[in-house]
């Protein structure tokens, strides 16, 4: 199964759950609530439906969080970054190299390497940084190239 397969079907749990918890609580902290997906190994992760039935994607983290509050937080942030003229949420450097280190974890040709986000001028593709460690930068190339497809970084330099 792809994940968006998967992202897709646990959208689909979270609508119905969030019918039946509506009944229960304020539709919009019900829908909140929804949103976050325990997934079979114990770790979080959040969803975000698209702004209109016809426009926009579907959106779910990138990572996976410890806890629930982890990924309710992640969400918080993503949701509040705004973003830039290229379509990405603009996101500090720690909350990317964080982002990067729980996939980290979780790539055992990555434990206790240090990751490293830097500035550079946009490339054609509109990307402003790139990851410097020490070892493990092939076994997360994945998902570097999603992060860097779906966040920048404030811009430091002049040329931007």
């Amino acid at each position: 199964m792809t994940r968006r397969e998967t992202v897709n079907g646990a959208f689909n749990q979270a609508l119905e759950q969030a019918v039946e918890q509506a009944q229960h609580a304020a539709p919009e902290e019900a829908m909140n609530e929804a949103l976050l997906h325990q997934q079979e190994n114990g770790r979080w992760e959040w969803m975000k439906l698209k702004d209109s039935y016809f426009f926009g994607p579907n959106e779910a983290s990138i990572c996976t969080f410890e806890t629930k509050d982890d990924a309710s937080n992640d969400r918080s942030q993503y949701l509040a970054a705004p973003i830039d003229a290229y379509g990405r949420r603009v996101r500090d450097k720690a909350t990317i190299v964080n982002l990067l280190c729980l996939a980290a974890e979780c790539e055992v040709d990555c434990d206790g390497s240090a990751i490293n986000v830097v500035w550079h001028p946009r490339d054609a593709n509109g990307n402003n940084w790139s990851v410097q460690t020490d070892e493990c930068i092939t076994a997360i190339a994945d998902l570097i190239a999603l992060l860097q497809a779906t966040y920048s970084i404030p811009d430091e330099g002049a040329a931007q």
